[in-house]
């Protein structure tokens, strides 16, 4: 069994602690995750849960794409937001 979400969008909110380019980032978000143990995915078609992948398709870009850098992190020690001070490359053309 396999599910599919269609959602137009014209901003990609990219994570970056770690990573070092918006390439990297891109590459993160678009990556496979595999959904086990705890995280299993619920399956619609037989009401349990179960393990799966999920992966991101960029299908269509719109004319007009905003690119959202998430530079904020949370700390579960002080339970407040936290900066992340990491440079991320941006080059000046994306291909």
């Amino acid at each position: 069994t396999s599910s599919r979400r269609v959602s137009p969008f014209y901003e990609l909110e990219l994570q970056t602690r770690g990573l070092r380019d918006i390439r990297q980032s891109f590459k993160a978000m678009l990556a496979q995750e595999e959904l086990t143990g705890g995280n299993q995915y619920m399956c619609g078609a037989c009401g349990s849960k179960q393990d799966a992948t999920r992966h991101v398709e960029l299908t269509h870009l719109p004319e007009v794409l905003s690119l959202a850098l998430v530079r904020y992190t949370y700390d579960l020690k002080t339970f407040q937001r936290v900066k992340l001070r990491d440079t991320v490359l941006i080059p000046n053309v994306l291909d």
